[in-house]
């Protein structure tokens, strides 16, 4: 049976799904994430596909399985923010 693979440690991904009444396993992709410079569209898009292969590679999803990979980015000014490593960072970017 096909079961939906979230290739995300984002507990708002998990949280959407359970509120939708998803059935889904996780299992967390370790695919660096890179920074398209000046195209926020491709890197998003860039980033999920590679958290999906990622954990497919591993062959953490049965051949099966469908593979959710997301990434979300901020952009501020076309300016495309990463991860704040820490606190002080985030209240920056805030």
């Amino acid at each position: 049976m096909r079961q939906l693979v979230l290739a995300s440690r984002s507990p708002q991904r998990r949280a959407i799904l359970t509120q939708l009444g998803i059935p889904f396993r996780v299992l967390p992709s370790a695919h660096p994430e890179e920074v398209v410079a000046g195209d926020p569209v491709a890197t998003a898009e860039r980033n999920a596909a590679g958290k999906a292969a990622e954990v497919l590679r591993r062959g953490a999803a049965a051949h099966n399985d469908l593979v959710l990979g997301v990434d979300t980015i901020v952009v501020v000014d076309g300016a495309i923010l990463g991860k704040a490593v820490d606190e002080d960072e985030a209240r920056r970017f805030l």
